[in-house]
Formats: structure tokens, C-alpha cells, sequence
């Protein structure tokens, strides 16, 4: 099966102000987030991670260093990761090295671009997978240059902080469609 998900944000302990989340504690929220990935999704599955599983270290705050973070990443079940570039994932200063900022996928039946930032987001594609934006909103079509495109937050603050399968974000965006009056671009 595969799973998709972004914005973690491990030991980030503003986070969870800046987007009001609803952990006591980083050690709460790390754990909680952790733990829901593991209970949807196993070890031979595969979970593109749209970036920003920490915070970028160099802050002095011992947030997002990069021996911690590998503690957290080394709990996952999950062994086929493919993680991509977050803006808190810059050189790898959070311990994540990975040099992919944007996939493409055919799954579903669509051709979907997977990317960290919406505002990156590529119109020759239906669908762009994003995080980014928290809690700002779940669905929103984009439009670029003369074209549109419909952009699906994949963070944990839109999903009750688990990752989603397809199937998940498919029935949300037929639902939006719907909701929005308007038919897939």
C-alpha cells in the first residue's frame, strides 16, 4: 500500500502553538504522530514524505538536531520512505540529506506531482500533492500562468495526524468537487 504525508515536524515544540495543535508537549506530539504512522502503515509498504519531518537545526534551541532526529526516524516501521525536500529539510541540516524536491506518480489513474511547497505546485498535472500550509486548508485549486490546478495538503494537521492513502485523499477531493460545485480540471 502507499501512504502519503508531510509536515511533522518533529521536536518542534512551537509547532504545536503555531498551528494549535492538540499535544501538551513535544514528547506528546512526537510520540502520538509516530505511533499513528506505525498503526496504517507497515513495513513493507511505501510513505512518500512530503517534507519537513523536523525542524532545521542550527537554531541553538536543540530542536531538529540531526542525531535526535534520526531516533524518531529509526521508530518508523516503515523501511521504503521516500522522503522529499521541505523548507525545513534545507542540506540536510535537519538529518535528512534527501536531494528530491519533486516526484511524479501514476497512481489511481492520475498523473500526480508530489512537491513540499503548493506555491511550487506544476499545472500540467491534476493534482499536486502538497504539505506546507498546516492547518491553513485541505484542498485549493491553484491557478498558473493559463491553466489550473487542484492542490491536496497532505499534512498531518489536515489528516488528525496520521498519513493517508489515496483512497483517503481521493473521497475528500471528489467530496470538495462536489461541495465546490465544480468537475475535476
Amino acid at each position: 500500500m502507499i501512504h502519503f504525508t508531510s509536515d511533522w515536524h518533529i521536536n518542534h515544540a512551537n509547532i504545536i502553538k503555531y498551528c494549535n495543535r492538540p499535544f501538551k508537549n513535544v514528547k506528546e506530539m512526537n510520540k502520538t504522530i509516530i505511533s499513528r504512522c506505525n498503526e496504517r502503515v507497515k513495513e513493507n509498504d511505501t510513505l512518500f514524505f512530503l517534507g519537513d519531518f523536523g525542524l532545521k537545526s542550527g537554531t541553538g534551541r536543540g530542536e531538529g538536531e540531526p542525531e535526535k532526529l534520526k531516533k524518531y526516524i529509526n521508530q518508523i516501521k516503515c523501511k521504503n520512505i521516500i522522503y522529499l525536500e521541505g523548507n525545513h529539510d534545507v542540506k540536510g541540516r535537519n538529518g535528512l540529506k534527501t536531494i528530491i524536491k519533486k516526484v511524479i506518480i501514476h497512481y489511481g489513474g492520475k498523473n500526480m506531482c508530489l512537491i513540499h511547497d503548493p506555491e511550487l505546485c506544476d499545472a500540467h498535472y491534476e493534482i499536486n500533492l502538497t504539505g506546507h500550509v498546516h492547518e491553513k486548508w485541505k484542498i485549493k485549486r491553484f491557478k498558473k500562468n493559463n491553466s489550473f490546478t487542484d492542490c491536496i495538503n497532505v499534512g498531518v494537521d489536515q489528516w488528525d495526524f496520521y498519513p493517508v492513502t489515496w483512497n483517503d485523499i481521493n473521497k475528500a477531493y471528489m467530496t470538495w468537487l462536489k461541495s465546490e460545485g465544480m468537475k475535476n480540471v
